[in-house]
């Protein structure tokens, strides 16, 4: 069904939405309907909110589909990254909500996972991911397998929620895997709700998954962790994640469209103004923080492990850097942090190779479209669907 309106359309009974903000990207845009359009299931809705300059080819895509659950929404003219996420948000209707990029999809367990979720009363959900890269990354002289994933056993376990927002903030917010989140990750219309009373948006800062995971982590006393592979998170050569495995994931502010026009007016002095993942993070933590009115906390920010990363990971802007550290103590910790980012860094990279090693990490290197990649995933969930009803019960109790 084809629908264009901002306001008026509310259908009820839908559980999960999932939404998936987009522009100028039909190539993997239509896959990923046609990967989510798979699952038939009533309690799943799906938004695309598209800023696409020319909609003619989706247009004419949409027309053809068979699905009722499938709510288009475009706005003209140029619209922020942020902005479009706060509108898909604002369209949805489920009780749950998960976002998307439009390179990615999820496997029919997100809609289990979130009916265990409204079962136990449950405001926020994150997941493992299968990890995709579409073949155009790889006709880049890029050398990982194309599909892989954590082939351990389902777990879940109690995030306390405040404790992980601190420690993230503590080093820097470079991170926000185990914070809550719509982005690949589920979140509670109730949780949304609130956030956008208190702050005016679902997703209040440039940034929109750093911003609404920040501001989500406010409302929430604890939430839940999945080591279960719910969703397909894809890498595209044009997606971000496919720029920042290039290093192309950087530029001065004003430049980068999917930005708010006014993004430098009152960014924090002591983060460099450029586009990256290492900025852009903490800003828009710090913003959300504000907006929501923990300003304490916004303050607590330890801008040396950012000094870090850009330090060593982008040699171009280290003046930026350097114009933030005055005196021996402050040149002492940007030290010990780059120290300590390089040892991480080895960290990481040997740990990632022993799991390949002892079979932890499942690795496929014949997935060749974001279809088969799905199809893959529902096979390996397929034996273990039946015991997240178990593992719920065990942690949270029978009901």
């Amino acid at each position: 069904m084809k629908c264009n309106k901002h306001k008026g359309l509310k259908l009820e009974g839908y559980l999960l939405s999932v939404i998936i903000p987009t522009k100028n990207r039909y190539r993997y845009l239509i896959e990923c309907i046609d990967t989510l359009n798979r699952i038939k299931s009533n309690k799943l809705e799906i938004i695309i909110q598209d800023n696409s300059d020319d909609n003619s080819e989706i247009l004419d895509y949409i027309s053809k589909l068979e699905s009722s659950n499938v709510k288009y929404f475009h706005t003209t003219g140029i619209r922020s990254q942020t902005d479009n996420y706060n509108d898909a948000i604002a369209n949805s209707t489920g009780e749950f909500v998960l976002g998307l990029g439009d390179d990615d999809s999820i496997t029919s367990a997100a809609i289990k996972v979130a009916e265990l979720m409204k079962l136990y009363d449950i405001d926020a959900c994150n997941m493992n991911m299968f990890g995709y890269y579409w073949p155009d990354v790889f006709n880049h002289n890029f050398s990982k397998p194309p599909l892989s994933y954590d082939r351990r056993s389902p777990k879940l376990e109690k995030v306390i929620t405040s404790e992980i927002l601190d420690k993230y903030l503590s080093t820097g917010m470079q991170d926000l895997k185990y914070l809550p989140r719509i982005y690949h990750g589920i979140l509670s219309r109730r949780v949304l709700n609130k956030i956008q009373d208190v702050s005016g948006a679902f997703c209040p800062g440039p940034s929109p998954d750093m911003a609404n995971a920040v501001a989500a982590s406010t409302f929430i006393n604890w939430h839940l962790m999945l080591r279960y592979p719910i969703i397909v998170s894809g890498s595209a050569y044009n997606s971000a994640a496919g720029k920042g495995l290039r290093g192309e994931h950087t530029g001065s502010l004003s430049q980068v469209k999917q930005l708010p026009k006014n993004v430098e007016q009152g960014w924090d002095s002591k983060i460099p103004k450029v586009w990256l993942g290492n900025t852009i993070w903490p800003e828009s933590a710090k913003q959300a923080l504000k907006k929501v009115g923990h300003l304490t906390k916004a303050d607590s920010l330890n801008y040396y492990p950012m000094y870090a990363r850009v330090f060593i990971k982008h040699p171009e802007y280290r003046g930026l850097v350097l114009d933030n550290i005055k005196g021996f103590r402050s040149s002492s910790l940007l030290y010990f942090w780059c120290l300590r980012e390089v040892c991480s860094w080895f960290t990481r990279t040997y740990k990632n190779k022993l799991k390949v090693f002892f079979g932890i990490e499942y690795t496929h290197k014949e997935i060749i479209s974001l279809k088969k990649a799905c199809e893959m995933a529902e096979i390996h969930l397929e034996k273990d669907i039946n015991s997240l009803d178990r593992l719920f019960s065990n942690l949270l109790g029978s009901k």
